[in-house]
């Protein structure tokens, strides 16, 4: 009787002798032709969040849309951002210390955001 081998997912390092350690087939798709000998910048996706396997850093691929200048936009935008592990809250707070303002103001969902906040 042959053994099956599972496999519940699969590998990626940023590490060169453990990306060698890992059979051929048990690496992830991006990982089975790379050669390893060149600093080649990889970049692989796990939960919205791109990870810069060279560097071993996270970043974000974030497309803005063209969305009018009011409340309703602002937020928006602001929601679009998918961050599940918490990364983008300084850059995301700015949008939102906004739309408090708005809210303070009490502006209305579609009316052009004031000049005094344009410039915060």
């Amino acid at each position: 009787m042959q053994k099956r081998r599972l496999h519940p997912a699969q590998v990626v390092s940023n590490k060169k002798e453990v990306v060698e350690s890992i059979p051929i087939e048990d690496r992830a798709e991006g990982f089975k032709n790379v050669d390893l000998d060149h600093k080649a910048l990889l970049v692989e996706h796990a939960l919205g969040v791109q990870w810069c396997v060279e560097s071993d850093s996270f970043q974000f691929c974030i497309t803005l849309k063209d969305r009018p200048f009011t409340r309703r936009g602002i937020l928006s935008t602001v929601s679009s951002i998918y961050d599940p592990l918490g990364f983008a809250p300084p850059t995301v707070l700015e949008g939102k210390k906004i739309l408090q303002e708005l809210c303070r103001g009490k502006v209305d969902w579609d009316d052009p955001v004031p000049d005094s906040i344009k410039m915060l």
